[in-house]
Protein backbone atom coordinates (compact mmCIF):
# COMPACT_ATOMS: atom_id res chain seq x y z
CA UNK A 1 0.00 0.00 0.00
CA UNK A 2 1.22 3.50 -1.19
CA UNK A 3 2.34 5.53 2.03
CA UNK A 4 0.39 8.36 0.58
CA UNK A 5 -2.98 6.92 1.16
CA UNK A 6 -2.22 8.41 4.62
CA UNK A 7 -1.00 12.03 3.92
CA UNK A 8 -2.50 14.27 5.93
CA UNK A 9 -3.87 11.53 8.91
CA UNK A 10 -3.73 12.90 12.04
CA UNK A 11 -3.35 10.48 14.92
CA UNK A 12 -6.48 10.44 18.02
CA UNK A 13 -5.16 11.17 21.18
CA UNK A 14 -7.73 8.44 22.64
CA UNK A 15 -6.26 5.89 20.21
CA UNK A 16 -2.55 7.37 21.21
CA UNK A 17 -2.94 7.53 24.70
CA UNK A 18 -4.46 3.60 24.57
CA UNK A 19 -1.26 2.85 22.77
CA UNK A 20 0.71 4.00 25.43
CA UNK A 21 -0.87 2.41 27.63
CA UNK A 22 -0.41 -1.11 25.89
CA UNK A 23 3.26 -0.48 25.54
CA UNK A 24 3.29 -0.55 29.31
CA UNK A 25 2.61 -4.41 28.97
CA UNK A 26 5.92 -4.90 26.71
CA UNK A 27 9.45 -6.15 28.17
CA UNK A 28 11.38 -2.70 29.25
CA UNK A 29 14.36 -3.47 30.72
CA UNK A 30 16.52 -0.09 31.19
CA UNK A 31 20.26 0.03 29.64
CA UNK A 32 22.87 2.52 30.43
CA UNK A 33 24.88 3.44 27.41
CA UNK A 34 28.16 5.03 27.84
CA UNK A 35 30.62 7.17 25.69
CA UNK A 36 34.53 8.26 26.33
CA UNK A 37 36.22 10.34 24.20
CA UNK A 38 39.49 13.30 24.69
CA UNK A 39 39.16 12.71 28.33
CA UNK A 40 34.99 13.16 28.31
CA UNK A 41 32.88 10.91 29.55
CA UNK A 42 29.23 10.23 29.72
CA UNK A 43 26.44 7.91 30.77
CA UNK A 44 22.87 7.71 30.21
CA UNK A 45 19.76 5.61 30.66
CA UNK A 46 18.14 4.01 27.70
CA UNK A 47 14.95 2.26 27.28
CA UNK A 48 15.13 0.89 23.94
CA UNK A 49 18.44 -1.71 22.73
CA UNK A 50 17.25 -4.26 19.67
CA UNK A 51 19.29 -6.98 18.11
CA UNK A 52 19.60 -5.71 14.57
CA UNK A 53 21.33 -8.37 13.05
CA UNK A 54 23.32 -11.65 13.89
CA UNK A 55 26.14 -11.89 11.42
CA UNK A 56 27.51 -9.25 11.97
CA UNK A 57 26.12 -8.87 15.71
CA UNK A 58 24.58 -5.42 15.37
CA UNK A 59 22.67 -3.68 18.12
CA UNK A 60 20.12 -0.55 17.63
CA UNK A 61 20.07 1.77 20.26
CA UNK A 62 16.93 5.03 20.58
CA UNK A 63 18.70 7.77 22.56
CA UNK A 64 16.60 10.96 23.29
CA UNK A 65 18.26 14.05 21.77
CA UNK A 66 20.01 16.80 23.06
CA UNK A 67 22.27 14.88 25.95
CA UNK A 68 26.12 15.28 26.08
CA UNK A 69 26.65 11.37 25.05
CA UNK A 70 25.65 11.93 21.42
CA UNK A 71 28.89 14.14 20.42
CA UNK A 72 31.24 11.81 22.46
CA UNK A 73 30.00 9.33 20.66
CA UNK A 74 29.70 11.23 16.98
CA UNK A 75 33.59 11.88 17.96
CA UNK A 76 34.61 8.60 19.56
CA UNK A 77 32.66 6.72 17.36
CA UNK A 78 32.07 3.90 19.72
CA UNK A 79 29.58 3.02 22.84
CA UNK A 80 29.41 0.48 25.61
CA UNK A 81 25.70 -0.31 26.91
CA UNK A 82 24.88 -2.74 29.33
CA UNK A 83 21.49 -3.90 31.40
CA UNK A 84 20.70 -1.93 34.49
CA UNK A 85 18.96 -3.78 37.62
CA UNK A 86 16.03 -1.82 38.12
CA UNK A 87 17.00 -1.94 41.95
CA UNK A 88 20.19 -0.24 41.35
CA UNK A 89 19.35 3.26 42.68
CA UNK A 90 22.93 4.58 42.56
CA UNK A 91 23.37 3.94 38.62
CA UNK A 92 19.65 5.55 38.59
CA UNK A 93 20.72 8.35 40.65
CA UNK A 94 24.05 8.89 38.35
CA UNK A 95 22.47 8.30 34.76
CA UNK A 96 18.35 8.03 35.45
CA UNK A 97 16.31 10.93 34.01
CA UNK A 98 16.75 12.96 37.32
CA UNK A 99 20.23 12.53 37.22
CA UNK A 100 22.91 16.30 36.70
CA UNK A 101 23.86 16.70 33.08
CA UNK A 102 27.58 17.92 32.66
CA UNK A 103 28.05 20.71 30.21
CA UNK A 104 30.25 19.83 27.33
CA UNK A 105 32.58 23.02 28.04
CA UNK A 106 33.54 21.70 32.00
CA UNK A 107 36.82 20.56 32.20
CA UNK A 108 37.35 18.02 34.74
CA UNK A 109 39.31 20.83 37.05
CA UNK A 110 36.22 23.23 37.00
CA UNK A 111 33.25 20.66 36.78
CA UNK A 112 30.06 21.62 38.39
CA UNK A 113 28.74 17.90 37.77
CA UNK A 114 31.68 15.60 38.49
CA UNK A 115 32.44 12.61 36.38
CA UNK A 116 29.19 10.19 37.00
CA UNK A 117 31.84 6.97 36.63
CA UNK A 118 34.12 8.36 39.38
CA UNK A 119 33.71 5.82 42.13
CA UNK A 120 31.86 3.52 39.71
CA UNK A 121 33.66 -0.22 39.21
CA UNK A 122 34.55 0.49 35.42
CA UNK A 123 36.71 -1.31 32.74
CA UNK A 124 37.50 -0.88 29.43
CA UNK A 125 37.04 -3.78 26.95
CA UNK A 126 38.21 -2.67 23.20
CA UNK A 127 36.56 0.61 21.97
CA UNK A 128 37.45 2.62 25.20
CA UNK A 129 34.22 3.18 26.17
CA UNK A 130 33.11 2.94 30.17
CA UNK A 131 31.33 -0.35 30.63
CA UNK A 132 30.46 -0.63 34.06
CA UNK A 133 31.05 -3.50 35.68
CA UNK A 134 27.40 -3.31 37.88
CA UNK A 135 25.45 -3.86 35.15
CA UNK A 136 24.63 -7.91 34.60
CA UNK A 137 25.44 -7.72 30.73
CA UNK A 138 27.42 -5.08 29.13
CA UNK A 139 28.50 -4.31 25.39
CA UNK A 140 31.05 -2.66 23.92
CA UNK A 141 30.30 -1.45 20.30
CA UNK A 142 31.91 0.92 17.25
CA UNK A 143 28.95 3.07 15.53
CA UNK A 144 27.75 1.42 12.21
CA UNK A 145 25.03 3.97 11.42
CA UNK A 146 23.43 6.92 12.88
CA UNK A 147 19.72 7.69 11.92
CA UNK A 148 18.41 11.17 12.75
CA UNK A 149 14.84 10.96 13.01
CA UNK A 150 12.22 13.41 12.84
CA UNK A 151 11.17 12.56 17.09
CA UNK A 152 12.56 13.54 20.37
CA UNK A 153 15.07 10.74 19.88
CA UNK A 154 17.65 9.04 17.40
CA UNK A 155 19.34 5.83 16.81
CA UNK A 156 22.53 4.60 16.90
CA UNK A 157 23.52 1.21 15.53
CA UNK A 158 26.70 -0.31 16.90
CA UNK A 159 29.07 -3.44 15.53
CA UNK A 160 29.35 -5.73 18.72
CA UNK A 161 32.96 -6.16 19.13
CA UNK A 162 33.27 -7.40 22.91
CA UNK A 163 30.45 -8.63 25.82
CA UNK A 164 30.64 -9.58 29.18
CA UNK A 165 28.48 -11.58 31.72
CA UNK A 166 29.74 -9.60 35.16
CA UNK A 167 26.74 -11.76 36.51
CA UNK A 168 23.15 -13.41 35.72
CA UNK A 169 20.54 -11.15 35.01
CA UNK A 170 17.45 -11.31 37.40
CA UNK A 171 14.33 -12.53 35.30
CA UNK A 172 12.49 -9.73 36.63
CA UNK A 173 14.33 -7.23 34.54
CA UNK A 174 12.93 -8.31 31.67
CA UNK A 175 9.26 -8.10 32.53
CA UNK A 176 7.00 -5.68 31.30
CA UNK A 177 6.88 -2.29 32.87
CA UNK A 178 2.85 -2.85 33.63
CA UNK A 179 3.69 -5.92 35.86
CA UNK A 180 6.52 -4.21 37.59
CA UNK A 181 3.87 -1.12 38.47
CA UNK A 182 0.85 -4.11 39.38
CA UNK A 183 1.66 -3.56 42.72
CA UNK A 184 1.85 0.35 43.15
CA UNK A 185 -1.59 1.84 45.12
CA UNK A 186 -2.64 3.65 42.14
CA UNK A 187 -2.78 0.21 40.08
CA UNK A 188 -6.49 0.24 40.28
CA UNK A 189 -6.97 4.23 39.42
CA UNK A 190 -5.00 2.91 36.16
CA UNK A 191 -6.54 -0.43 35.29
CA UNK A 192 -10.07 2.41 35.69
CA UNK A 193 -8.94 4.55 33.20
CA UNK A 194 -7.91 2.04 30.82
CA UNK A 195 -11.41 0.56 30.72
CA UNK A 196 -12.66 3.93 29.69
CA UNK A 197 -10.57 4.52 27.05
CA UNK A 198 -11.68 1.20 25.68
Amino acid sequence: MDSAVFAGLVPEPRQVAAAREALLRLPQPTYLMSAQFDGKRAGLFVRSLQVVADEPLLLAVAVRKGHPIDPIIRDAHAFGVGVVDPGDRLLACKFGAQAPVPALEESPETAVHPDPFDCLPVESLVTGAPIVRRCPVAFDCIVVRHLDLEADHEIFVGQVYAGRIFSEPKASLFLPEALRRAASPDAGARAASISRLS
